[in-house]
């Protein structure tokens, strides 16, 4: 009870003055703290007040939805924050959890030393020590600064190390399972707070497993290994049944999209600990932080891990130490260890990476290990480690351990649990009384050097008024928060500001579905979704055309009067629609994040009526909500992209403003998958789904599933014919449904193995199906060449072309290239001598990703159009680029297409994501019965 409330009184004053504003504010900078308190509404609100699947979130990414098994959702919190958020609000709930892991971090520190000291009470302060080098160490305390409460959820760490230690000494089998059991559940506690740290732990115990081999390898009869294994098998139980209700979340993804966790990861430079930082003390100081915050290296996401000087001193002392014991080695080893990790894939100097390649590298190319793209984070296990021998320093310094600077015998070593002697340095002992004042002074030194008041604190309590409106608006509705943003671990899709952070904190309050979000990892889809959509495209185009400086071609165009009336006119077509499908009927404009074009768009274009402008926010209410909904749609339209979700091949239409189009749109979308999702607005009284559908080969079988429904199984043709499926009442739920349209079987492309594809006019034929997607930073950021169905771009988007070269005869890849056309002044030339250097008759596939003009020359685009390009890509800032051409082709014969409101594509004999395709559909109806 004394250490409970020694580390409650220094949680409450190393936060301060939390304690001050706990109603009102979190801790952060505003960017993560909103959505990670957006957590524990999101946990209550869809377990506790809408018994929704937590997973499963339609709230955010409306209508597409977002697995949020892939985000750091925090679940333990939010469980854990039910009765509080109850008694008292989502603010109040944050910081008592964030304080309780400050006071559980150092408990559970506390008592994991107190265990490898062996001395319960005689250790008391050392092992105090202990805690406060982990639960307050200043990387954990600047993890609380950022509001990322996930990172500062460390707390079940120490305990499952306690446990595995004990585990470590089990002399009985009942006692082993009984701790590996209890390892397991602290695992598994880490794992429902955060995902990463749980990845740590099963690093620690890999440490703990290697150790207990070791040891049985040296001494057979003393290592009582078989009560150990038995124990990590309990542990592992524990830790599997607790991961299936994740698991199960996450795999089905998996499956069907490929291992986007970890191509989601990356940026693991960027976010590594600069081995200078080791000697800085933490920008939160109040008197040394000035130096750390002028650092000449990224320090704004963990890179400066400080451990003090203090604690590598006693930490140091206390390897020296326990230098005969196994713990000792054991944590020192580990102390080393995470300590590579944390530097990353390479060392990396005062901002110089030394190219000197680390431990980091290899375990990013393991399972789960994969998705970790913050290397720095490994200080937790660093700090853990490091505490537990700064306790057995603290140790020596109070007196209370063994002699341990003369050579121990190994009978010394088996008398670890007898009373000892007090320490000697250079054969003068310390005395009790001055062993004592030294340690005091030295965890006060340790405060010292982490100390990070005031903690930065973001004023969640003040919400806008006009959420007052839209939360008296009643209805289950869809509220479009303008301007828009999507952002995972990786990237952001349109705004760039922590403005679309506070619109997801926002909705705790008004409790409408967004368009917009926030994740950590992501399919393709859930972004391209709505970057291919009408309307939106152009909504996120205003937006960024007004952030980007150098987009100035966008801006000539929208300042053009005859392009922006074709814009208007265009996206006045094809609002209503938009609007309808994904039921909105607010919008928000944010004045100061919004160019003014931004605003005449919405008042021009959407039907919507001006309801108040208040704090700089414009509220409008969508004025034609009563309108009827379509009930039958042409699925290869521009609109008909709305309608399609997971399942579908790639998407093929001529850009909306300017820019070039050499190609043909599809005649029909088709199913990639033997399960492809349609979200459609049924009638609650039931539909009559129609399909005007063919399958891809004979024998094809179709089932309509909605909501756990299923019809019964009927045949599909390879040829075009309209399949009829009466959905009953009860199958349907209110707004949108997913219609999930399952087939029995796929087939392998080319679907025909002697057909052959014109490509454009350029007179040759490709032997093989190729798909080429391309979009600029703000509409996707990709660059794709899709050969027979597969991905030859196998790396992650990076600025530039990329330049597929494929055998005309066989449709064999004989080279990929990549030109940084945005940076590199010399890839200009690389890439014009690339193509010029192709032989006559080769296909040449060409894709753009994020921003490819800057430093595009002349010289290559005079080569692209010897493979039988048209469009210029210079001064078309971040636009995509998609071409198939043929090298010796004249200008204008290649299929290309060239735009910036949205992704671009060319394709030849098909837009193919997929090896294997189930079947075509061109139309849907759903009519009430």
């Amino acid at each position: 009870m004394v250490a409970l409330a020694g580390f409650l009184l220094l949680s409450l004053l190393l936060t301060w003055p939390l304690i001050l504003h706990g109603t009102t504010h979190v801790p952060g900078d505003g960017i993560d703290d909103p959505a990670l308190a957006w957590n524990l509404w999101w946990v209550k609100f869809a377990a506790v007040d809408r018994q929704l699947n937590l997973f499963d979130c339609r709230w955010m990414f409306y209508p597409i939805g977002i697995n949020l098994a892939f985000y750091t959702l925090t679940v333990l919190n939010g469980l854990l924050s039910v009765p509080l958020q109850t008694a008292a609000s989502v603010i109040v709930a944050n910081n008592a959890l964030i304080l309780a892991s400050f006071v559980l971090s150092g408990y559970g520190a506390f008592l994991l030393a107190r265990t490898v000291l062996r001395r319960p009470q005689a250790d008391f302060w050392p092992a105090f020590g202990a805690g406060i080098v982990y639960a307050f160490a200043s990387s954990k305390l600047f993890y609380a600064a950022l509001g990322q409460a996930n990172i500062a959820s460390s707390q079940w760490i120490p305990f499952c190390a306690l446990y595995l230690v004990r585990l470590g000494r089990a002399v009985t089998l009942r006692q082993a399972l009984r701790e590996g059991a209890l390892a397991g559940l602290f695992l598994a506690l880490q794992l429902w707070a955060e995902m990463t740290f749980a990845s740590f732990l099963f690093i620690l115990v890999g440490l703990f497993s290697i150790r207990w081999l070791i040891t049985a390898l040296i001494s057979p009869r003393r290592a009582g290994l078989t009560p150990r294994l038995l124990g990590l098998a309990a542990m592992a139980v524990v830790v599997a049944l607790a991961a299936l209700p994740l698991l199960a979340a996450m795999l089905p993804d998996l499956q069907a999209e490929g291992d986007f966790f970890s191509r989601g990861g990356g940026f693991a430079d960027l976010f590594s600990a600069d081995l200078a930082g080791f000697a800085q003390p933490t920008q939160l100081h109040p008197l040394l932080g000035a130096a750390a915050r002028a650092a000449p290296f990224p320090h704004d996401k963990g890179q400066h891990l400080y451990p003090g000087f203090s604690v590598l001193a006693l930490a140091l002392l206390g390897a020296w130490a326990g230098r005969g014991r196994g713990d000792g080695r054991f944590w020192t080893l580990a102390a080393l260890a995470f300590f590579l990790l944390a530097l990353g894939p390479t060392l990396r100097i005062a901002g110089q990476d030394t190219g000197i390649p680390g431990p980091f590298a290899l375990l990013a190319r393991l399972p789960f290990f994969s998705g970790n793209r913050y290397p720095s984070r490994f200080s937790v296990m660093l700090m853990l480690s490091l505490a537990v021998l700064a306790a057995e320093g603290l140790a020596v310094l109070a007196g209370h351990s063994r002699e341990i600077f003369r050579k121990r015998s190994a009978q010394a070593d088996l008398a670890a649990e007898r009373p000892c002697a007090p320490n000697s340095f250079g054969g003068r002992p310390f005395s009790a009384p001055a062993g004592s004042a030294l340690a005091a002074a030295s965890l006060l030194l340790i405060l010292f050097e982490h100390l990070s008041v005031p903690l930065p604190l973001n004023n969640l309590a003040q919400v806008p008024a006009v959420y007052q409106d839209v939360a008296a608006t009643p209805g289950d509705f869809t509220l479009l928060e303008l301007p828009l943003g999507w952002r995972n671990g990786a990237r952001v899709l349109g705004k760039q500001d922590p403005l679309i952070m506070q619109q997801q904190w926002y909705q705790t309050l008004h409790h409408k579905r967004l368009l917009g979000g926030n994740t950590s990892r992501n399919p393709t889809l859930k972004f391209q979704y709505f970057s291919q959509a009408p309307v939106l495209s152009t909504l996120l185009a205003l937006t960024n055309a007004a952030d980007q400086p150098p987009h100035e071609r966008l801006r000539s165009l929208l300042a053009d009067p005859t392009a922006w009336q074709q814009l208007l006119e265009h996206d006045r077509r094809a609002a209503p629609a938009v609007l309808r499908q994904f039921d909105i009927r607010l919008i928000t404009i944010h004045e100061a994040a919004a160019p003014p074009n931004l605003v005449t768009y919405v008042e021009s274009v959407l039907p919507v009526r001006l309801l108040t402008v208040r704090e700089g926010i414009r509220l409008y209410a969508v004025t034609d909500i009563a309108a009827p909904s379509p009930t039958d749609v042409d699925l290869t339209a521009a609109a008909g992209t709305l309608y399609l979700g997971e399942g579908w091949n790639g998407w093929l239409q001529p850009p909306v403003l300017g820019g070039v189009w050499h190609g043909e749109t599809p005649d029909a979308v088709w199913a990639e998958r033997t399960q492809s999702r349609l979200l459609l607005p049924l009638a609650e009284t039931g539909a009559r789904l129609t399909l005007e559908a063919k399958a891809a080969g004979p024998g094809q079988t179709l089932r309509v599933r909605v909501n756990g429904w299923r019809s019964p199984v009927q045949a599909l043709a390879p040829t075009w014919q309209m399949v009829t499926v009466e959905i009953p009442a009860r199958a349907v739920s209110a707004g949108l449904n997913d219609v999930i349209l399952e087939f029995g079987k796929l087939y392998p492309l080319p679907l025909e193995s002697d057909e052959t594809w014109a490509i454009g006019a350029t007179g040759q034929r490709a032997p093989v199906p190729i798909f080429v997607e391309s979009a600029g930073e703000e509409s996707g950021d990709f660059a794709h060449i899709w050969v027979n169905g597969r991905d030859v771009v196998t790396t992650p988007a990076e600025p530039g072309y990329v330049v597929a070269v494929i055998e005309p005869l066989q449709g064999t890849l004989e080279a990929v290239r990549r030109f940084d056309t945005l940076a590199d002044p010399t890839a200009s030339s690389a890439l014009a001598a690339f193509i010029q250097g192709l032989p006559a008759g080769r296909i040449v596939a060409v894709a753009a990703a994020d921003e490819a003009s800057l430093a595009l020359g002349a010289d290559a685009v005079a080569a692209l159009r010897d493979i039988g390009a048209a469009g210029d890509l210079m001064g078309h800032f971040r636009w995509g680029h998609a071409i198939i051409g043929v090298a010796g082709a004249a200008p204008g014969q290649a299929l290309e297409a060239l735009g910036a409101l949205q992704p671009v594509g060319a394709a030849v004999g098909g837009a193919w994501r997929s090896p294997q395709v189930a079947a075509a559909v061109r139309r849907v109806g759903w009519l009430a019965p």
